[in-house]
């Protein structure tokens, strides 16, 4: 059927280039058109994903819309569908949005997670009433990261949203406590609720041993934190200082520019390096594969897979 539904895809996509702007791709036929989608079905994950951007990056509705049909297939592959959201949310495709909100609560946890980063990407703030809704009921650590990070994009700076990434500050499992944590850098405007969010990581930082929460701690303070919390950074390098670990070298530099950070109400200074090491090592992004990272790739060292507590003591956008 979806074949009947590529060969009617109607002459205007056949008009001579020079009709078009300069700076985009030239128009597809339609076997081009059968040929890409057949690579979305049938090939490696890294032809899927060229082929889903060449059609969803050309900006053509009805060309979007035989992509998004594939979403609609009954027993449709699961990579397929994480990739098609995935292609939604780098092109920026208006009409994948409620494609996209639909799959959040999908029976696949790795496909929620595609569909939180997706809404993330697209960025419309009418997404964050169903993300905290699923956020309530979501179980599985992933997808609650994203779906934290997601709803902290779309509904920046607003009380509801805070509380909400405040209440996972402690959550039993570390990747999502860092990334509650980490998603507050998004709450840039002063004001109560910034005060009451930075006021919370300052706390956090002064009570966790986790590596992944204080990392978070140190990097979000340095986005959003206040001078109310320039004791707990403080505190944090006394506590760690004469310390050869690496780790605690690299967390009393990145303190010290986060309170810096702090004084001159600036993120000037960021420019990679340690402090945007720090967003890494707590987001665990170079893992997560609905944000293009391998999850093959090993634990740091410095991270035993049965013990995520050991390691170093003590204690403005992305």
């Amino acid at each position: 059927m979806l074949r009947m539904i590529r060969l009617a895809v109607p002459a205007l996509l056949l008009l001579p280039l020079a009709l078009f702007a300069q700076d985009e791709p030239p128009p597809l036929d339609l076997a081009e058109i059968d040929e890409l989608v057949e690579q979305i079905e049938k090939g490696s994950r890294d032809e899927r994903r060229a082929a889903i951007d060449s059609l969803l990056g050309r900006k053509d509705e009805r060309i979007n819309g035989i992509v998004l049909d594939l979403l609609k297939e009954k027993k449709q592959k699961e990579e397929i569908i994480q990739d098609i959201l995935r292609g939604i949310g780098l092109n920026k495709v208006e009409a994948g949005y409620e494609p996209a909100l639909e799959m959040i609560a999908h029976k696949k946890p790795l496909v929620r997670s595609f569909a939180a980063v997706c809404l993330e990407r697209l960025e419309k703030g009418e997404a964050k009433k169903d993300l905290l809704k699923r956020i309530g009921k979501e179980r599985d650590k992933l997808a609650l990261k994203n779906m934290l990070r997601a709803v902290s994009v779309v509904g920046a700076n607003q009380a509801d949203v805070g509380k909400a990434l405040i209440k996972r500050f402690n959550h039993k499992e570390n990747i999502v406590g860092a990334n509650a944590i980490l998603s507050c850098r998004t709450f840039t405007e002063e004001g109560k609720v910034r005060s009451m969010v930075a006021s919370k990581i300052g706390s956090m930082l002064t009570k966790t041993s986790d590596i992944r929460v204080r990392s978070a701690c140190i990097y979000s303070l340095g986005m959003v934190g206040t001078k109310k919390e320039l004791p707990a950074l403080e505190k944090l390098k006394k506590t760690l200082r004469g310390s050869m670990n690496p780790l605690a070298m690299a967390a009393i530099e990145a303190a010290s520019m986060a309170e810096e950070m702090i004084r001159t109400d600036s993120t000037d200074e960021v420019s990679g390096g340690v402090f945007d090491r720090l967003f890494d090592l707590a987001s665990d992004d170079e893992r997560d594969l609905a944000r293009d990272g391998d999850p093959e790739k090993p634990l740091p060292r410095w991270m035993d897979a049965g013990n995520n507590r050991g390691g170093w003591r003590g204690g403005r956008g992305r």
